[in-house]
């Protein structure tokens, strides 16, 4: 049973979402930096969610973010991206 679909969203991985208070945030890279970014969801389920707001196709977020990761923290690219 298909429930919602759409050929056409910007999405990130769940494991990217986090709670701040009563809003969705994901750590957004911006200048080799994480920036912790305020999110507007849509639909989702375990492995995707909708962004309807706070990001643009192409942005790059932490999949991923471990405690060790907050505001400002220096992000480092593998040799082949």
């Amino acid at each position: 049973i298909v429930v919602w679909s759409s050929d056409d969203v910007l999405r990130v991985p769940t494991s990217a979402l986090f709670k701040e208070d009563e809003d969705w945030c994901v750590f957004r890279v911006l200048d080799h930096q994480a920036r912790r970014t305020r999110i507007e969801l849509g639909h989702r389920n375990v492995h995707w969610a909708e962004v309807r707001g706070g990001l643009q196709t192409g942005d790059r977020v932490i999949a991923h973010p471990s405690d060790q990761v907050s505001d400002g923290t220096v992000v480092r690219f593998s040799a082949n991206e």
